[in-house]
């Protein structure tokens, strides 16, 4: 009985460690940002998880449409379709009903699907934002750099890292930047099971608000991750969730002309670009994001892209990298 009992325990024990093992290693996986025998990497296989859902845009009327039924979805796809007749590139017509029968996208999505596709033909705009901030000297230098460049970003901050950095804060606020919450401990487990994020959420808002006065509500969630009642309090917190589509991989060991290539190659107009003037809540250096900004600044003003903030007007429901997946490009 004893040696019977004493092989259960050990039996147990071993099955505890195993999965402690792979907790650890997806989270090693994660933070590393590792690239697979396919160029792949998991924060680029995440980014296109449908993880929130979509929200509407208030700068279509899309709410005013017809809510599409499954029997009657080819008359009313095509009644919708010639209302943006005119804004339509040759064949993408066909293209949208094709998708739209295989239901890889919503119907009621494609009148910001054809607002981005003419933006995107009217307006070369791109917006830069920065995470797991404040690490100085670092958020000071890109400050200066983008004062001296005239450009306004949005700043996503750690709560961890805002602690007793009120004047840095509020610099951001002072020189015309938005600034956003990245959770407080930029946590991959929290992440994963959502343990205690709302309140890492609440703890980063009330120094963000202490030390500069502005209720944010931007959020962008570390690794790109939310679990489900992460993204109910978030919703019903009024919180706009704000995702990219060009990241540098500026956290990993790489130059800074690495960061600057990295980033000239993927954009896109109406690209939102995430770079990192901290390190998750480690105080390492930054100085080869620093030293990547100013030039990639310079090189899209000459391809004629002008910068925003993010504000809460801004449609981040939809990036032309999800269209070129779904071949509505």
């Amino acid at each position: 009985m004893i040696a019977c009992r004493i092989k259960t325990i050990n039996s147990s024990d071993l099955k505890m460690k195993k999965i402690s093992l792979l907790i650890i290693a997806i989270c090693v996986f994660l933070f590393c940002g590792y690239k697979t025998s396919f160029g792949l990497s998991i924060s680029n296989i995440l980014k296109t998880l449908p993880i929130f859902p979509i929200a509407s845009s208030p700068n279509l009327s899309s709410a005013q449409l017809p809510k599409i039924s499954g029997n009657d979805i080819p008359a009313q796809l095509n009644d919708l379709l010639s209302q943006y007749k005119d804004l339509l590139p040759q064949g993408l017509e066909d293209k949208i009903k094709e998708i739209s029968r295989k239901k890889k996208i919503d119907i009621n999505d494609i009148p910001r699907i054809i607002q981005l596709l003419k933006n995107q033909n009217r307006e070369r705009v791109v917006y830069l934002t920065f995470d797991d901030g404040p690490n100085e000297p670092f958020t000071s230098q890109i400050l200066d750099i983008l004062k001296r460049q005239d450009v306004k970003a949005t700043f996503f901050v750690c709560g961890k890292n805002a602690e007793g950095q009120g004047a840095i804060l509020q610099r951001i606020v002072n020189d015309g930047h938005n600034i956003g919450n990245h959770s407080y401990n930029h946590s991959a487990l929290a992440c994963f099971t959502g343990l205690g994020m709302s309140k890492e959420i609440e703890d980063t808002q009330n120094l963000i608000q202490k030390y500069t006065g502005v209720k944010t509500y931007f959020y962008r969630p570390p690794w790109g991750m939310a679990d489900p009642k992460t993204k109910k309090y978030l919703n019903n917190s009024g919180y706009k969730v704000i995702l990219a589509d060009v990241l540098a991989y500026d956290w990993q060991n790489i130059s800074s002309d690495e960061v600057k290539n990295s980033v000239l190659k993927k954009v896109k107009p109406h690209s939102i670009i995430v770079l990192h003037d901290g390190r998750g809540t480690e105080k390492k250096s930054s100085l080869n994001t620093v030293n990547a900004v100013e030039p990639i600044i310079t090189e899209l003003k000459k391809q004629g892209y002008s910068f925003k903030k993010i504000d809460m007007s801004t449609d981040t429901s939809f990036n032309l990298d999800r269209l070129e997946s779904l071949g509505i490009r």
